[in-house]
């Protein structure tokens, strides 16, 4: 199936989305260039699991000569873990020239008495240009994740911060 993607430009937030596909609604946007997030939903599955998908997008300050893309990938996953997700892969991609971490896996979760299967996305990457390290955290029903991959490796790498 194919479907169109949406561009957002925040000139006053030095932000591009550009790959963005139409089923994703922008839900919360907050902050401004040094620090800040967006937050998108997709339709819900059901009244318990509720949204298909969602994404965060942050960024904030940093020191890009001590930002270590790996370091920093090893600190998002460990916190994640906690909540009970494994990684199945990792792969370093190219998101506007810098070298970014993304990862794949998976969690079960129990929501009033269901177990579902949520696939867990996560990529990170500092801009030196900008001063400003980036965290992408994706959440979806496991079941969907096919169909949506290739958008969410898109949506990563058509981040332009500068």
């Amino acid at each position: 199936m194919t479907y169109f993607m949406k561009s957002y430009k925040e000139y006053m937030k030095n932000l591009t989305l550009s790959q963005v596909p139409e089923y994703f609604m922008k839900k919360k946007e907050e902050g401004d260039a040094k620090k800040g997030s967006y937050f998108f939903v997709t339709q819900n599955l059901d009244d318990v699991y509720g949204e298909i998908a969602n994404l965060d997008i942050s960024w904030d300050e940093t020191n890009p000569i001590r930002y270590h893309v790996g370091k920093e990938s090893s600190i998002l996953m460990n916190n994640v873990i906690e909540s009970g997700t494994g990684f199945s892969e990792k792969k370093i991609v190219k998101v506007n020239g810098h070298d970014a971490y993304y990862l794949i896996g998976a969690r079960k979760e129990a929501r009033k008495s269901r177990v579902y299967m949520t696939a867990c996305v996560l990529a990170n990457f500092c801009c030196p240009q900008t001063k400003r390290k980036f965290v992408v955290k994706i959440n979806a029903h496991k079941e969907n994740f096919p169909g949506m991959e290739e958008h969410f490796l898109g949506i990563v790498m058509g981040i332009v911060c500068h």
